[in-house]
């Protein structure tokens, strides 16, 4: 059903209009969800690059599509670059959200696996707090 929108979005708005960036993105999780890893990372970036053009690099779409890319970086198991982007992600979910919100607890979970799976365990244990 994504695909689908995808290309009726694409049809309707221009390429870089940012429901696009969103769908994008959105499509790019469910393909890392899937295990089509390269795939996903392919949709995500482009999202990424949509959002960058149109909201300042501070801005929560941005979190949440680096959080994202992340997160794919770190089923493909590339846990270095999954981790900066995490950390990106989460410097700006934490200006724009409290502790609480369900978006900096997912970055920050999803930070802490990794720290751990890299041997990280003291970062990893103050990520908890």
């Amino acid at each position: 059903m994504l695909e689908e929108s995808l290309l009726i979005y694409k049809k309707h708005l221009p390429e870089n209009h940012i429901v696009v960036a969103g769908i994008l993105v959105y499509l790019g999780a469910v393909y890392k969800d899937l295990g089509t890893y390269e795939k996903a990372k392919d949709f995500i970036e482009q999202g990424l690059l949509i959002y960058k053009k149109h909201f300042p690099q501070d801005h929560n779409e941005i979190a949440w599509a680096l959080a994202h890319l992340g997160d794919t970086y770190r089923a493909i198991g590339h846990l270095e670059e999954a981790k900066s982007l995490l950390e990106k992600s989460l410097i700006i979910y934490k200006k724009h959200f409290p502790e609480t919100h369900s978006e900096v607890i997912w970055a920050s979970n999803c930070l802490r696996n990794i720290c751990h799976a890299l041997g990280e365990h003291e970062e990893a244990n103050l990520l908890g707090k």
